[in-house]
């Protein structure tokens, strides 16, 4: 019984190595690929599997809007209720005009919004799954980020914004400078509501948003990868 432990422990750590191997790997020549709506899971899976940046649209998520968040409360707990309004309020109150990736606590918001996951073909690997939102009044400007998950997913709730993409390639170009100095290094996308994107590992992007604008965000692992990438 102790044997088969230590093999399938050294399997896993077998199978954590060719990941991490396999993450530092990206598309020299990736660009956003446009797909009308999201009703093509082979065709979207090759994308990604290119490590193509993806913008889609995915009409099943119509119905979420402002109001319908403020009436769920997608942060609201069993012991504490922390609503879309307490949010609301507490960034006001720090004369703030955004949160950035609040995580999501309310199970069945969750669970619609795992939807889009069904899409993928390598679903059954997937952990952790992490859901956030992300909700900015007026003009807001969002400095570099780094996509470090398997799949990182940007979705339109309401609103407009404009993203810049940046190939993994230039990293040194962009890293610890202003956004107005790297956006030439972009690739620029508007997204409206119901829009989607996908953004391979070890892509960054910015954000720019000039209005009231609400986003959901999934990041995922897998059982191999969500330890070499929570150390990146």
């Amino acid at each position: 019984m102790f044997f088969i432990f230590q093999l399938i422990i050294l399997i896993y750590i077998i199978i954590v190595i060719y990941y991490i191997i396999e993450l530092k790997k990206y598309n020299i020549y990736g660009k956003i690929i446009s797909m009308d709506e999201l009703n093509d899971d082979l065709q979207l899976n090759n994308h990604l599997k290119n490590l193509n940046p993806l913008h889609t649209n995915f009409h099943n998520y119509n119905h979420l809007s402002f109001g319908y968040l403020m009436k769920i409360n997608p942060f609201q707990k069993k012991d504490s209720c922390h609503s879309m309004e307490d949010f609301i309020k507490d960034f006001n109150e720090q004369d703030q005009n955004y949160f950035f990736k609040q995580t999501i606590t309310n199970v069945n918001l969750k669970k619609e919004m795992s939807i889009i996951i069904n899409h993928l073909f390598d679903s059954q690997y997937f952990f952790p799954i992490q859901y956030s939102l992300s909700l900015f009044q007026g003009k807001t400007i969002i400095p570099l980020q780094k996509c470090n998950h398997n799949y990182n997913i940007i979705g339109h709730i309401e609103g407009d914004s404009t993203i810049y993409l940046f190939n993994p390639k230039h990293k040194d170009d962009i890293i610890y400078k202003d956004n107005f100095k790297i956006k030439k290094w972009g690739q620029k996308i508007t997204m409206k509501k119901n829009d989607i994107l996908f953004i391979p590992n070890n892509w960054y992007y910015i954000q720019e948003i000039n209005n009231t604008c609400i986003q959901f965000h999934i990041d995922i692992d897998t059982y191999f990868s969500f330890i070499p990438n929570f150390f990146k």
